[in-house]
């Protein structure tokens, strides 16, 4: 039976984990119009909460701390001891305070922190679901129609703010403008060609925007499918809602104007697909072979943008090849907050100028291993089993986004503390973790 205490906190989580994408929209509010709270202290708050949450979640369920605790021991003791390991080395190598620490933390852990912590709650969601499939289906649904709710409030957000741009500037937005730290966010960013409109949704940023358009359309594309549209079968009414829906979504990544986002963007389409593509190589081949051709001639576009991250990208590796043990925690962006001084344009870069070689190779090896059990969860899982096969297919779908993601980290880096981490990796681990459970009480019953 799902206890009451159990189904509040599992309303709670959902409802925080929602409340992600009106993030900026609070901080807007909150610091830019009434001026009374800072936006690191709503950051600061809105963590609090997240540990607050999982600890009352890890408390109710003392009874299962055995099962779990005697389980995926490898990638707890490396997420550990990589941040025990950076922790120490800032300490007493770079005499770095508790400040600087927990800032470098932040900015370089805290999706391995919500690991820690998600892959347990799904764990016991599980322990206390009973194999309920239609509180699954339920849980999937609220998440697949959360999806589609962000990007059309977005779209109504972004209309309104040309329809009635007066409404904005009084409660803390600015005219049209480009990023500046600080200082009240445009109403519209631009972008350098002939000073287009970049769309951001709710979100703070046009590529924040982006990352949560790329990493959720494998899932989006598995929740909504269109299988059948460009067959000619009879189409229902839902494939005509669903294949809307996905046009939706792309046309909403176009509208950011971010080259990063377009191009993964058709990476997370083609990684999709590529189970049907490899059937037809030529059809795959023209697919890859338009992805470069769009690297190539999106960044001749914009020129003078790609020499900057050239030349930022060549300034980061020569600052790994004069500081091979790292700068220090939090140096590089995007602790822009607080006083970061280098921008690589690079995410692994940046993990380099903050960890060092060794903590970057240590993070490697971590990653390793996560995708290493996420295979061995995948091989145990019981095919014929509808429960199992709905999940490992969500889980097929958030590693697909994650790989999109991870290509996309070679070319720019991704804000750290972006309100799309608790959405994104809270969901994905979550679902490893109740996968995993599913796993062991099956083993348990055969």
């Amino acid at each position: 039976i799902f206890t009451y205490k159990c189904i509040k906190m599992i309303s709670i989580l959902f409802s925080f984990i929602g409340s992600q994408i009106f993030y900026q929209i609070f901080v807007v509010i909150f610091w830019f119009w009434l001026q009374i709270i800072t936006p690191e202290k709503i950051a600061i708050m809105r963590d609090w909460i997240w540990i607050i949450i999982c600890s009352l979640f890890f408390l109710l369920h003392i009874k299962f701390w055995k099962t779990y605790f005697s389980q995926r021991i490898k990638m707890r003791i490396w997420v550990i001891f990589l941040i025990w390991f950076t922790s120490l080395f800032s300490w007493f190598i770079f005499d770095k305070n508790i400040t600087d620490i927990l800032i470098g933390i932040k900015y370089g852990f805290r999706y391995f922190i919500i690991l820690l912590w998600s892959i347990g709650i799904g764990f016991f969601l599980e322990k206390e679901n009973n194999r309920s499939e239609k509180r699954v289906i339920n849980w999937l649904n609220l998440v697949k129609w959360g999806l589609v709710f962000t990007v059309v409030i977005g779209r109504i957000w972004q209309f309104l703010k040309l329809l009635k741009p007066e409404w904005f500037y009084h409660i803390g937005y600015w005219g049209l403008d480009d990023f500046h730290f600080g200082v009240n966010p445009p109403i519209y960013y631009l972008t350098g060609f002939k000073w287009s409109l970049r769309r951001q949704g709710l979100f703070s940023w046009p590529n924040n925007y982006a990352y949560f358009l790329v990493v959720f359309l494998p899932l989006l594309w598995q929740l909504f499918s269109i299988d059948n549209i460009f067959s000619k079968k009879k189409r229902e009414k839902t494939e005509w809602i669903s294949f809307i829906i996905i046009i939706l979504w792309i046309i909403t990544l176009g509208a950011t104007l971010s080259r990063a986002g377009l191009i993964w963007g058709a990476l997370a389409i083609i990684l999709v697909n590529f189970n049907k593509l490899i059937k037809h190589k030529k059809i795959l081949i023209w697919w890859i072979s338009a992805l470069i051709i769009s690297v190539i001639g999106l960044s001749i576009w914009k020129w003078d943008s790609t020499r900057v991250h050239i030349e930022k990208k060549f300034w980061g590796i020569s600052s790994v090849i004069e500081h091979p043990l790292w700068v220090w925690l939090g140096s590089s962006w995007p602790a822009i907050h607080h006083w970061w001084t280098q921008l690589p344009e690079n995410y692994y870069l940046q993990l380099m100028i903050d960890m060092g070689t060794i903590g970057f190779l240590l993070w490697c090896a971590l990653m390793g291993i996560f995708f290493q059990e996420q295979k061995q969860i995948k091989e145990k899982t019981k095919k014929e089993d509808q429960i199992h096969q709905e999940l490992l297919n969500i889980l097929n779908a958030l590693q697909q986004g994650l790989l999109a993601l991870m290509v996309m980290w070679l070319f720019l880096h991704v804000f750290e503390d972006s309100m799309v981490n608790y959405i994104f990796f809270s969901l994905y681990w979550l679902t490893i973790g109740y996968l995993n459970s599913l796993i062991k009480n099956s083993k348990k019953n055969e």
